[in-house]
């Protein structure tokens, strides 16, 4: 769906799949779709297409000067079409996320929204948290980020990758997902793989920005490379009647 030529595909999504659940229910996050995923067979519908997921990552400078990557689950600034709406109308970046204040982007590294959420070290997800399918954020040093490469990963490569780990917020479900979602004979260089993407390498980090994470329906796996001004598609949790939503 466009708007005033500008696509707004993520924000109506998002928009439709809260009305749907209301009150009985909760947006798939990517460490939900990851789980789903791995407990699934393959011919269920979580393995046919790809979906948004009600995570998001963010990068900006923090009070004390240092590049900080927050990796937000449950529900962070992009959390419903409004603030969506209005990264659009503002204009996104030119990696296509959206643009935070000072004080946004300050209050998601304390884990302050309309409720405090707990905020979380990558040590602390791998040794398991209360509850890896709740709203928190992950902290994951940028630096760090941004030097892994955005590309097909081995199994040894996927299962020991802070990114990856601070995406799925728990270790408990990685295995059984990459040894579903890997390629096969016929994926040339992607065999026995599967995607992480970022764009870290290409972004201003004096920026402050974000945007919202997608699980991809095989080998390309986890991608946080999308355009915020994109299409969306999520998954309605403990909803008989939300499957999902799409614009």
């Amino acid at each position: 769906m466009w708007c005033d030529g500008t696509f707004i595909g993520v924000a109506t999504a998002l928009e439709e799949a809260l009305e749907k659940i209301k009150e009985s229910g909760a947006i798939a996050t990517m460490p939900y779709l990851i789980a789903g995923k791995a407990k699934a067979d393959n011919t269920n519908y979580l393995w046919e297409d790809w979906f948004t997921c009600l995570s998001e990552e963010d990068v900006g400078i923090s009070e004390s000067g240092k590049v900080m990557l927050a990796v937000v689950h449950g529900g962070g600034i992009l959390n419903n079409s409004a603030r969506i709406m209005k990264a659009y109308n503002d204009g996104l970046t030119s990696q296509n996320a959206a643009h935070f204040s000072q004080e946004e982007f300050a209050n998601v590294l304390k884990g302050k929204f309309e409720v405090d959420v707990p905020v979380y070290s990558v040590a602390e997800i791998r040794k398991g948290i209360a509850n890896p399918f709740g709203r928190y954020v992950v902290l994951v040093d940028f630096n760090k980020a941004s030097e892994t490469e955005s590309r097909y990963l081995s199994k040894r490569q996927f299962m020991k990758n802070d990114l990856v780990i601070a995406r799925a917020g728990t270790l408990e479900h990685l295995d059984a997902y990459f040894d579903k979602a890997k390629g096969d004979k016929d994926s040339g260089d992607a065999k026995n793989k599967v995607g992480n993407w970022h764009p870290f390498a290409e972004i201003d980090q004096t920026e402050r920005q974000g945007r919202l994470l997608f699980v991809d329906y095989d080998i390309y796996g986890l991608v946080g490379s999308n355009s915020l001004g994109d299409d969306g598609r999520f998954v309605g949790v403990g909803a008989p009647k939300a499957p999902g939503a799409r614009k």
